[in-house]
């Protein structure tokens, strides 16, 4: 990481990943990764899922947990970023967690995330962060 921020133009920051899969990654546990990341002097972490063929961030991480791992690490002053399969519905998890980014590809495309970027699901998205209802619209994450 230290690598990474020597050869930026000091306009940007290193983000650390970690898998919630990580048994399934060749990844530091979350929590580990924090202590690093801090010590590296990273900007931030993101949580994510290595198997992308695999459960999403929600159904590997309860609740609670994610929340107290989110302050965990904005205790140590990083920034927190979530991934991993994350729907429209999954955004008030994230979201109340406490995450300062989550991170949606699949959900803002249409055919899933390798396809378009959809500005109606973007759209859409963003309603739903700002925690405005949207029971007449939904997106999976095809």
């Amino acid at each position: 990481m230290r690598g990474a921020r020597a050869g930026s133009d000091g306009k940007g920051g290193v983000v650390a990943v970690a898998y919630a899969d990580a048994e399934r990654g060749a990844s530091l546990a979350p929590v580990a990764l924090v202590e690093v990341a801090a010590r590296a002097g990273a900007t931030g972490v993101l949580l994510d899922t290595a198997d992308k063929g695999g459960p999403g961030l929600r159904g590997l991480v309860e609740a609670g947990a994610l929340a107290a791992w989110v302050a965990e690490t904005h205790q140590t002053g990083l920034l927190v970023a979530l991934a991993g399969k994350l729907t429209v519905d999954d955004l008030p998890f994230v979201r109340d967690a406490g995450a300062d980014v989550a991170g949606v590809r699949g959900a803002a495309c249409v055919g899933g995330r390798t396809g378009t970027v959809s500005a109606d699901r973007v759209r859409l998205l963003k309603r739903v962060v700002h925690g405005i209802h949207h029971e007449d619209t939904k997106i999976g994450s095809s």
